[in-house]
C-alpha cells in the first residue's frame, strides 16, 4: 500500500507539468514547483520505506544461544542493536509463515516472516524450551 501511494505521487508530481491548460504565470510555476517537489519527495519516501536495504537482519546463534538483531549503517558495516540471550526470552511462538518473540512481561519483541520450513525447524529445535506453535 505504501508503495503504490508512492508510485501515485511521483506521477501526480511529473503529471503536473504535462497537464494541458496550465498557465505559465511566475507565481504560479513556483507554487507548481514546491508542490511538485514535495510530492515527489514524499513518494520516494513511501516508496522507500521498507526496502531490503532499511530492514534488520536477525542472527540465530545456537553456539552462543543468543539473538542478535544488526542494522546497517550509511557506511555499510552492521552494527548490533539488540542482543539477547535465548534464556532471556520469555515466549516463542511458531505460525504457519512467521516467530514471534515475546519477553517476559508479554511484550513482542521481534516478529518474523520465515516460510522456509527447513529454517522454521531448525529454530523450533534452537528455542524448543521457549516454544509454544500456533495455527
Amino acid at each position: 500500500m505504501f508503495r503504490a501511494s508512492g508510485v501515485f505521487l511521483i506521477l501526480v508530481a511529473s503529471a503536473m507539468w504535462f497537464l494541458p491548460g496550465s498557465q505559465s504565470d511566475a507565481d504560479l510555476v513556483i507554487m507548481k514547483l514546491g508542490t511538485s517537489l514535495f510530492f515527489l519527495f514524499c513518494g520516494l519516501a513511501l516508496v522507500m520505506i521498507h526496502h531490503s536495504d532499511n530492514l534488520p537482519e536477525v542472527c540465530f546463534d545456537p553456539i552462543r544461544r543468543e539473538l542478535r538483531v544488526l542494522v546497517r549503517a550509511v557506511d555499510g558495516q552492521p552494527h548490533i542493536v539488540l542482543r539477547r540471550g535465548y534464556d532471556s526470552l520469555g515466549r516463542v511462538r511458531f505460525h504457519k509463515n512467521r516467530v514471534e518473540l515475546y519477553d517476559f512481561d508479554g511484550r513482542l519483541l521481534l516478529g518474523l516472516k520465515v516460510a522456509d520450513p527447513i529454517r522454521r525447524a531448525a529454530l523450533r529445535s534452537q528455542l524448543r524450551q521457549l516454544a509454544s506453535i500456533c495455527n
